[in-house]
């Protein structure tokens, strides 16, 4: 657990870091994607249901992504409410109405 959320964190941070610096150039009719929170998400979907992963993830991400993209129009911690939020909702829904079929071996 310990290697993984350590891989996690390096991993979070250079693409907040990339994204924030270099990626914000190619913008799509004025949008720019947060692959960022792309992540979290992904992760947050091919979790175990009992992993803290997605947590881990979510909130390195916020505080990352509120790192580097400080501006005057957020205040800080502004991410990370939006990350936790994207991610307790995740959980709710996957936990309640997404069933994974189990294989049985006969």
């Amino acid at each position: 657990m310990i290697k993984k959320s350590l891989f996690l964190l390096i991993f979070i941070y250079f693409l907040a870091l990339f994204q924030t610096s270099f990626l914000f150039q190619f913008n799509f009719w004025g949008i720019v994607p947060n692959y960022v929170l792309l992540f979290v998400v992904f992760v947050n979907i091919f979790e175990k249901p009992e992993g803290k992963i997605g947590l881990i993830a979510a909130l390195f991400g916020g505080i990352f992504m509120d790192i580097f993209s400080f501006s005057s129009a957020y205040f800080f911690g502004f991410y990370i409410i939006i990350f936790l939020l994207v991610y307790l909702i995740m959980r709710f829904f996957l936990r309640n109405y997404v069933q994974v079929p189990i294989i049985k071996q006969i």
